[in-house]
């Protein structure tokens, strides 16, 4: 009798793993302004290209990430956000496994482009499924740049399921409304094909942002 299951390859498992967090471009933004928030941003913008489809930028001026820890932050389960299981009853950051970029790169092209804090200069690595480049210097502010092209390019089965760039983008444009008023404090700006979409600078308080989002009925 031939054996029926089989363990399957590393990449096919990482794939099926990215998809259950990565399921269309607004999971990107998502768990991209999650993270630039953890960073400590108090400025973070968003430009997408074709509803997302094409590209997602996301440039924050949080804290950043060094060269040291660049090369670790696509990795699955490479978190700073813990050290040991208890850590998780205590954390009061948005997520903490380490599962975002990791996800991203096994379904789109990931560039990360950082200046930590501390450093003098910034660097830049490139991500695709388990290939991951060493850090080269790039010209970068403190803060991080994200930025993914060609999301499901290998994966057609779910990229079919995507809906119209004009959808995608109106769940991205949703998204950032609901950050935007949850973090009035912070500036949220939108860019679509390089049209200003959103942008909250200057709204700190909660019923100029309804207004600005929803108008004022």
């Amino acid at each position: 009798m031939m054996q029926t299951i089989k363990q399957l390859d590393a990449i096919t498992v990482n794939k099926i793993a990215a998809g259950e967090v990565i399921d269309r471009p607004v999971s990107i933004v998502k768990e991209c302004l999650e993270n630039a928030l953890d960073a400590g941003a108090t400025s973070i913008v968003v430009s997408v290209q074709n509803g997302g489809i094409d590209q997602i930028k996301l440039t924050d001026n949080g804290h950043g990430i060094s060269k040291l820890d660049l090369p670790f932050a696509p990795i699955r389960h490479a978190t700073s956000k813990i050290n040991q299981i208890e850590d998780i009853y205590n954390t009061d950051t948005f997520g903490f496994r380490g599962e975002a970029l990791a996800s991203i790169c096994h379904c789109a092209k990931l560039t990360i482009q950082s200046r930590h804090q501390s450093a003098d200069k910034g660097y830049e690595i490139t991500a695709y499924h388990d290939t991951i480049s060493t850090p080269e210097i790039c010209a970068h502010s403190t803060g991080t740049t994200i930025d993914i092209r060609d999301l499901f390019s290998d994966l057609p089965v779910r990229r079919k399921f995507l809906k119209s760039p004009a959808t995608e983008l109106s769940y991205i444009t949703e998204i950032v409304m609901q950050f935007a008023l949850v973090h009035p404090d912070k500036d949220f700006t939108l860019i679509s094909n390089g049209q200003e979409k959103i942008n909250s600078k200057g709204l700190y308080k909660h019923e100029h942002l309804l207004v600005k989002f929803y108008g004022k009925n």
